[in-house]
């Protein structure tokens, strides 16, 4: 027991006491901290390291490898929004095997064991009593690290591959994984040129190693339902919370887990709960939870009939092979319609049916009619992962899918689904809920403004602020026409400030004239447009400089944002990066509000 508390008791006084994220550390301030002092800010402000009740960060600490397992469960995701009930059932799945620990972190160990980044057979190498709070050595850094980059990758590598100075004491297990993270940036070694592997990891230094690696992982999450799984493209068609259909491709090696445990895709009910994680646009993992029912099948409805004396039953026919199958309705059950409550006397044949089958018994319908149509007004299309369309109809906003043999009538006139704007009038044809014809109708204008503000993305907008200070943000067509006194110009030729005319079809902008561009550096204050190329970047005090350039350009309240309009964190910004800044003159320098890497 006294064990078991003072582990408690070292792991809760260095990581996670509460208390507040304080930057900028009085024990941090030393010029030989400088080489971490922002990583240790970064890490402090995202909330993965934490420092002492004293608003000390002992940055020359060693840290132990109870600690370290704690932190590196936080960057695989343990404390991540929207975990919380996969970290469950990834505790329920290896309680058993870390209850004897004397520690009370074993919830992050069980994690660490459930993402594949500790085994089984080794985790008490680093979690056992009197060995848990042993300080953390440097290739056990590079383990972990390798591990959780590679997305727990099968790595190769000797130490006759790595060119520091003591490989003689890089054994062949170390090897992989130092080779690993030293190609990939992550640990760079020591200032004398070695690895120094047996060396014990200081807090600067792993927090250091984090900061490089977060970004690195670029983990996004993706939440829905599954909808099937595709064996012949090994690949997860899920319904997302916006109701959209994505489909996601699971590479090999790719863990799939159902209820915490090892799952084969093939295995996923249809309406599991499901989070994708995905780092860099590729899936690193597939995490569902069981529905409470047996299975959801789906067809065209083709009768009702008696199973039995007691029993009442449907019948729907595959729409792919025309099978029929028959399912018994159990004593109590739902039926929709079209959104709306029916009967299911109401039901018409060739209706789009999917049934809820629990227990061996249908406990809910949801029907669509075969052809509908919908009035209304675009006011969303997005072109990836697959066109669709949202329309303004009823008070609502729906989005629609199309169908690949869409015909489309825009003013009168044959069109492509691409000539469809937002802000166009439509009707559409809809068959089984996805559009089969589409009717648009618009209006054009002309509109003369300041240019506010630019969003260049898959889905670019423009806003511009009219002479009586009105803004008004557009929509724009994916190649709009950009001139300025009759020569061809690109989005990156505009300025916040600068005096636009603009082309406007139902709600999207097609033509941009640049009438007049913004002075740049005028008063005190003014918007100001800068452009160049990257000398340096201070992450520490949140500033850059450009080349030809003598003033600095203060980015920590900034939105950064890459070619294709994502955001990304300002280490993205390196030197000879090419950039556009737009913000205002400050005291002799410039206050950036957007920052946009030109390439």
């Amino acid at each position: 027991m006294k064990k078991k508390i003072l582990a408690f008791l070292v792991l809760a006084v260095t990581l996670l006491s509460a208390f507040p994220a304080l930057a900028s550390f009085p024990d941090m301030t030393d010029s030989s901290w400088d080489w971490a002092r922002g990583a240790v800010d970064d890490m402090v402000e995202f909330g993965i390291i934490r420092g002492y009740s004293d608003n000390t960060f002992r940055p020359g600490n060693s840290v132990t490898k109870g600690e370290a397992m704690v932190l590196f469960s936080r960057v695989a995701g343990y404390t991540a929004n929207g975990n919380e009930e996969y970290v469950e059932y990834a505790k329920k799945q290896y309680e058993s095997v870390v209850s004897s620990l004397a520690t009370p972190y074993t919830g992050e160990i069980s994690y660490l064991i459930y993402k594949g980044i500790l085994s089984e057979k080794n985790f008490l190498t680093y979690a056992a009593d009197g060995v848990v709070n042993t300080p953390l050595k440097r290739y056990e850094a590079a383990e972990f690290l390798a591990k959780i980059a590679s997305g727990n990758a099968a790595l190769t590598g000797s130490a006759t591959q790595l060119s520091f100075t003591d490989i003689a004491k890089i054994n062949s297990t170390m090897a992989p994984y130092i080779k690993y993270v030293s190609e990939n940036g992550i640990m760079l070694g020591m200032g004398d040129g070695s690895f120094d592997p047996e060396g014990t990891v200081t807090r600067a230094q792993i927090t250091v190693m984090l900061s490089r690696i977060i970004p690195s992982l670029g983990y996004t999450y993706t939440d829905g339902k599954v909808k099937f799984y595709n064996s012949a493209t090994n690949s997860i068609i899920i319904t997302a919370g916006d109701g959209s259909e994505q489909e996601f491709e699971i590479p090999d090696g790719v863990p799939v887990k159902l209820d915490g445990a090892d799952a084969d895709p093939e295995a996923l009910l249809a309406g599991s709960v499901v989070r994708i994680t995905t780092s860099k646009d590729i899936v690193a993992a597939v995490e569902t939870i069981s529905p409470d029912y047996d299975a959801v099948v789906n067809g065209r409805f083709k009768k009702l009939e008696k199973i039995d004396k007691d029993t009442n039953g449907i019948v729907i026919t595959d729409p792919t092979t025309g099978l029929t199958s028959t399912y018994a309705l159990a004593l109590t059950y739902g039926v929709k319609k079209d959104d709306k409550t029916i009967t299911v006397t109401d039901l018409a044949k060739d209706d789009y049916v999917v049934l809820t089958v629990k227990s061996g018994a249908v406990n809910s319908i949801v029907a669509e009619s075969k052809t509908g149509t919908v009035e209304g007004k675009v006011v969303n299309i997005e072109l990836l992962p697959s066109y669709s369309m949202t329309v303004l109809t009823g008070g609502s906003n729906v989005k629609f899918e199309l169908a690949e043999n869409v015909t489309v009538m825009r003013n009168r006139k044959t069109a492509t689904v691409e000539d469809v704007l937002v802000g166009d009038t439509v009707t559409l044809t809809t068959n089984y809920g996805v559009i089969s014809n589409i009717v648009a109708t618009s209006k054009t204008a002309s509109v003369e403004g300041s240019l506010t503000a630019l969003t260049i993305s898959a889905t670019p907008s423009i806003t511009v602020t009219d002479a009586s200070g009105n803004a008004y943000e557009y929509a724009i067509v994916k190649s709009p026409k950009i001139t300025k006194n009759d020569v061809t110009k690109s989005f990156y030729d505009l300025r916040v400030g600068d005096k636009l005319k603009l082309s406007i079809d139902a709600s999207t902008v097609t033509e941009i004239n640049i009438v007049s561009s913004f002075a740049n550096g005028a008063d005190e204050g003014s918007s100001a447009t800068v452009s160049g190329i990257v000398e340096y970047v201070n992450t520490a005090y949140g500033y850059i400089k450009l080349r030809e350039s003598t003033e600095l350009i203060f980015v920590s309240k900034a939105s950064i944002n890459d070619a294709s309009g994502k955001s990304v964190a300002l280490r993205s910004v390196t030197e000879g990066t090419p950039v556009t800044v737009f913000g205002t003159v400050k005291a002799g320098s410039y206050e950036a509000s957007m920052v946009v890497i030109q390439g």
